[in-house]
């Protein structure tokens, strides 16, 4: 078997279920992770901001109030500043992922339930 314009005989490749598989889901995580970065993190990050807004003007529990806190200080550092002091600790629990304390409402919450496990395709 002869390539047009070889001198050399051409070599035949296989390509496998497994390969193209392996191809497919390269390019998946790679699509979901760029969505997730563009997508769902400006919608949680909108809703959070719209929540917490929302529940200070409505003179909501400050419970509910940490909580909007604590999400928007998870998604954006540079709102730690604006946050209660409740949230600033809850926001640390959930960072350092360790641990089981009382959460903002009362119960008994194992924060080691955070840690990433597994592949997350480059966020770590």
């Amino acid at each position: 078997m002869w390539e047009c314009g070889s001198k050399f005989p051409a070599r035949p490749y296989l390509v496998t279920s497994d390969a193209v598989l392996e191809t497919f889901y390269a390019a998946f995580a790679a699509l979901y992770d760029a969505m997730e970065h563009n997508e769902l993190t400006k919608a949680l990050h909108e809703f959070s901001r719209q929540g917490m807004e929302s529940a200070r003007e409505k003179n909501a529990p400050k419970d509910a109030i940490a909580l909007f806190e604590t999400g928007l200080a998870l998604l954006d550092s540079t709102t730690r500043s604006t946050i209660s002091p409740k949230a600033k600790i809850e926001t640390e629990r959930v960072e350092n992922a360790s641990g089981t304390d009382t959460s903002l409402f009362g119960k008994i919450l194992d924060y080691s339930d955070f840690l990433f496990v597994g592949n997350m395709s480059g966020i770590l």
